[in-house]
């Protein structure tokens, strides 16, 4: 198992078009929020320290949830995993935050999403570190820098906002993952990505033959 984990970790390449691509994800939906006047933006921003320890924070979190919820199923457990292993994986996450402050249905049914879109980036990838950061830096981004609750919880921001209804699409006090915009964004990403070759590396997605 060690053997495998410093593989995943350590001995591939970074994706640097998939770090960007999805490194914008939080400030399209964001930019997307303000556009259809879904969300009242405080002009004033605040600048602390302490959200670079949170950034720290974050991402040993999101390395956590990756081995957890990426790692060992798709190492350990799903030699060959299908679609519906991905699902079952990625409702799994979702269920691990199930008792996060605000959590509605619009929010379960996108952290499925986002499930299916780390499994993704996780399978076509084989690195840990790399669906880790771009996990984390979704977290900073919103939470951080752009003022949103984090799957319900809030954190020291840069940024604030209020979010006015209706909160399906703004996503009210759960944040930006329970607008319905910000399902379709993972959605369409995650059909992107889907379909794009494992660019050279060795764990390649590959749908069990029944």
């Amino acid at each position: 198992m060690y053997d495998s984990f410093k593989t995943a970790f350590l001995d591939k390449e970074w994706s640097v078009s998939l770090i960007v691509i999805t490194g914008l994800m939080p400030f399209i939906v964001y930019f997307s929020l303000i556009g259809f006047q879904l969300i009242e933006v405080d002009d004033t921003g605040t600048w602390d320290i302490e959200i670079l320890v949170y950034f720290i924070l974050l991402f040993l979190s999101a390395l956590l949830e990756e081995i957890l919820f990426r790692f060992i199923p798709y190492t350990m457990l799903i030699k060959n995993p299908s679609l519906k292993d991905v699902l079952l994986v990625s409702l799994l996450f979702s269920v691990f935050h199930i008792f996060n402050s605000n959590i509605n249905v619009i929010g379960i049914v996108n952290l499925i999403i986002a499930g299916v879109l780390f499994s993704l980036i996780y399978l076509k990838t084989n690195s840990i570190l790399v669906v880790s950061f771009i996990h984390a830096f979704w977290n900073f981004a919103i939470g951080c820098l752009l003022g949103s609750n984090i799957s319900g919880i809030k954190i020291e921001s840069v940024f604030k906002y209020k979010p006015l209804e209706p909160f399906f699409l703004s996503g009210g006090y759960f944040g930006f993952e329970g607008s319905v915009l910000t399902g379709l964004a993972f959605l369409i990403f995650c059909v992107f990505l889907y379909h794009q070759k494992p660019n050279g590396f060795e764990k390649v997605y590959k749908p069990n033959e029944h």
